[in-house]
């Protein structure tokens, strides 16, 4: 048996997708909303008997537990299989990771291991130096660190001495290469005693990246000297970017409280997980980067990041600088961040709410969660949205009486305006930056391009009926039950081509039973829909096969697309006459014509009217030439 199908033996499909969405029964399957893009309707679903996944909403794509990682983290092949292994205890042929020297688990990580678990001694036990842990004691103490959170974040103590690490490494068989590799000496070549050691006299925290593996290490300094932190130096194994400290400790309770706490130091987040907030991680003193806002929301599923930020202004200057690319960073992160939600607290469950705890002056978490726990507690529950709260420090710093002073308010806030993608959240914010800085609204938010333009006139999606399926729809599934999988997916019945919200979900769930070629339906039906699953087997289409099958279940997707164009033309026209039983149905055409007409659109109170009338005359039209392409397949002509 291959290391791989050992793996696949011992990691259970249901537990690992678990930890990604909230599955639910659904007779002998798992379904959910799809963890890897946002959608209403569970089209996620998991086989537990074949150990496998499947999307039929727009990912369209399934696999085992190694496609499931891949797609998840980010990674190939090779990486979630070591992962996988490492969480199977699976054992993977020596030479089969990927790297050289430097890989996870080669000579330099074995290096990193050892260096943590000697500085450890030094400070617990004064093995080499007499009494040099006695100092790092001391600090401890002082900081309020009791020895369970010490040994729990695995504390040490790197000896005054230049060489004593150097020199304990050397002993266990570490070659120079290896110990440059994992950061740990410098000076090789320079040094007459062949190097000294990177970190001496320092209070020493090991930095393990989100699966425990330790990646470098932290050094504080206990005495005089700078830098009053050291980190390892970048390299494979530390990447600061991609690194937030105490993930590995902090993700269990993240999930739990859908919440995680993001402070600047290693001593905050120590402080706050002795102190009972196990859900906080550093940012290893950076402002927050890209990958680490992907890997703190996709490793804990968390709906809340709350960013803790010092009162004085460069900490504040640093999180506007920073924030656009947090939210391109989220946004681009499928199904991980809904800006809509940033200002509706009911839609928060579609994706990242992200917040700001703003620190007291003079206080920072360790402070806090010390001697005033009540107060950390009811900060983190009261943190305003991070928009918000960046719009009003900008204005409190900006100065509102000049136009220059205007402008540059303005501006300084384009760039985080330009960074939502959401059209009415990005209005809501112009409006209110343009009110702050008395301009008009238009002269705020950034204007898009033509693409943006297309794509938001692009005829909607209708949402899917509760009511009971039509017959097309029953003779569409019955024909799926007859000519199985790859014949649904050579003619484009899909569950997002169904109206009625049960004859899509039976259509996922016949899909991957199909696919999995396993078993009775019935086994594995829930029962709200027996009665549909009645009807679509009493259908006379089940019994059918062969070319005139095939083109039937062709014909009746194309129905199906027609159908639901012709919902959402319906729904559009619902729209226009809701404007028109408020403004009157002249006054609306006269409205949109001068929107169409004039490039900055009407003045005044009407301008919204307008614009919305103009867009939905402008959806009206796509849906209806979509229409007439879907009538003309329907009746077998080519497409226009």
């Amino acid at each position: 048996m291959t290391s791989a199908e050992q793996v696949k033996q011992r990691i259970e499909i249901v537990t690992l997708a678990g930890e990604s969405c909230q599955l639910q029964r659904a007779g002998r399957m798992w379904r959910a909303r799809c963890p890897f893009h946002q959608e209403r309707t569970p089209s996620f679903y998991v086989d537990p008997d074949r150990q496998t996944w499947h999307c039929f909403g727009a990912c369209g794509t399934g696999g085992d537990v190694f496609s499931f990682v891949m797609r998840r983290d980010g990674v190939d092949f090779r990486t979630a299989l070591e992962h996988l292994a490492e969480r199977a205890g699976v054992e993977l042929a020596r030479g089969s990771t990927r790297g050289g020297r430097s890989a996870r688990g080669g000579p330099a990580q074995q290096a990193l291991e050892a260096a943590a678990r000697f500085w450890q001694e030094q400070l617990w036990h004064d093995v080499v130096r007499g009494k040099d842990g006695e100092v790092a004691r001391r600090y401890l103490e002082r900081r309020g660190v009791d020895r369970a959170s010490a040994e729990r974040f695995e504390l040490g103590y790197a000896p005054e001495d230049g060489h004593a690490t150097l020199e304990f490494l050397r002993g266990r068989g570490f070659d120079d290469v290896a110990l440059t590799e994992a950061g740990l000496v410098v000076d090789v070549a320079g040094s007459g005693r062949g190097g000294r050691d990177r970190f001496r006299g320092r209070l020493m925290f090991p930095v393990r990246d989100e699966r425990g593996r330790l990646a470098g290490f932290g050094g504080r300094v206990l005495g005089e000297g700078e830098p009053k932190y050291l980190n390892s130096p970048q390299g494979p194994l530390f990447d600061k970017g991609g690194l937030l400290y105490g993930l590995h400790l902090a993700r269990e309770a993240a999930r739990r409280e859908d919440r995680l706490v993001i402070v600047e130091g290693y001593m905050d987040v120590i402080a706050a997980h002795q102190h009972g907030f196990q859900n906080v991680v550093a940012g290893m003193g950076t402002s927050l980067t890209e990958r680490q806002a992907k890997l703190a929301r996709r490793l804990t599923g968390v709906r809340t990041i709350v960013l803790a930020l010092d009162a004085d202004p460069a900490g504040q200057k640093a999180i506007i600088r920073g924030l656009p690319v947090l939210l391109h960073a989220l946004a681009d992160d499928p199904g991980y961040f809904d800006a809509e939600a940033l200002l509706d607290p009911a839609r928060q469950h579609r994706g990242v709410d992200l917040r700001a705890l703003v620190l007291p002056d003079g206080s920072d978490p360790d402070d806090l969660v010390r001697h005033d726990p009540d107060r950390w507690r009811q900060l983190v529950e009261d943190a305003p949205r991070l928009l918000d709260h960046v719009v009003q420090v900008a204005a409190a710093a900006a100065d509102l009486v000049s136009p220059e002073g205007r402008a540059a308010f303005v501006a300084s806030l384009r760039p985080l305006l330009e960074a939502i993608d959401d059209p009415v959240l990005r209005a809501a914010y112009g409006q209110r930056i343009a009110s702050l800085a008395g301009v008009d609204a238009e002269a705020v938010v950034p204007r898009r391009g033509s693409a943006r333009s297309a794509a938001a006139s692009a005829p909607r999606a209708p949402a899917r009926e509760p009511g009971p399926a039509t017959l097309q729809e029953l003779d569409a599934l019955a024909l799926v039950v007859a000519l199985g999988r790859e014949a649904a997916e050579e003619a484009g019945v899909t569950p997002d081509r169904f109206l009625a919200a049960g004859a899509a979900e039976l259509c996922a769930l016949l899909l991957v039973r199909r696919a999995a070629d396993d078993g009775p339906l019935e086994d594995a039906l829930p029962t709200e829909l027996e009665p549909l699953w009645a009807a679509v087997t009493a259908r006379r289409l089940t019994a059918l096969s062969g070319p005139a099958a095939r083109q039937e279940l062709q014909h009746l997707a194309r129905w199906l697309d027609l159908a639901r164009l012709r919902q959402a033309e319906a729904a559009v026209r619902d729209e226009l006459g809701r404007l028109e039983a408020s403004a009157g149905a002249g006054r609306i055409a006269a409205l949109a014509a001068q929107a169409a007409e004039e490039d900055d659109g009407p003045s005044s109170e009407e301008s919204e009217v307008a614009r919305e009338a103009a867009r939905l005359w402008v959806e009206l039209r796509e849906v209806q030439r979509a229409i007439d392409r879907a009538r003309d397949a329907l009746r077998g002509a080519p497409a226009a």
